[in-house]
């Protein structure tokens, strides 16, 4: 009886690895190892409670779900349930910024208060900045990204390095033509 049950907790686990294609956030193991991280200021207890956590065997477990379940419905999906809401302090060379996951994309807050917000809504990606209305940004098809110039107009793009390329260039002129 024992046999049989690792035999099927083998083949669940190679088939998430195998037929998922995707290594997943792995957001319960990554949210147990921020804990764990906190638990003092002492970075030896911290150590001895993580060697606690494998023993008992909570880190195992963890990656366990994280692989056979989580990841699989992240892969389906493309979110990640713990995923969401998790918020992250960027410090970039233009300021400080929160970022949040959100359901369907990221809100993005500044340190003088102004909120973008991007959503994914049927592969088109729009953005709201302080619940302003929506701009569309990018529409996504197979191997082609339409992309919403700020003027109006509408650029195909091959998804590939020659593509992002193009479009990297094309934008760098218009804002050098809006610039001046």
């Amino acid at each position: 009886m024992r046999t049989k049950f690792f035999a099927v907790v083998f083949a669940l686990t190679m088939s998430s690895v195998t037929l998922t294609s995707c290594l997943g956030s792995f957001a319960l193991t990554n949210n147990v190892l921020e804990w764990n991280r906190g638990v003092t200021d002492n970075k030896f207890v911290n150590q001895v409670v993580f060697w606690a956590l494998n023993v008992i065997p909570v880190y195992s477990a963890t990656v366990f779900i994280d692989a056979v379940i989580l990841n699989l419905i992240e892969f389906w999906t493309g979110d990640n349930p713990l995923a969401m809401g998790d918020t992250k302090l960027i410090e970039g060379e233009n300021g400080t910024f929160l970022a949040k996951v959100i359901e369907n994309g990221y809100q993005i807050t500044s340190e003088c208060g102004e909120v973008l917000t991007l959503v994914n809504h049927n592969n088109v990606w729009s953005y709201s900045l302080n619940g302003a209305e929506k701009v569309e940004l990018v529409k996504i098809c197979g191997d082609v990204a339409t992309v919403f110039m700020p003027n109006g107009e509408e650029m195909q793009v091959e998804l590939s390095v020659t593509g992002i390329l193009a479009l990297q260039q094309s934008l760098e002129i218009a804002n050098d033509i809006a610039m001046n």
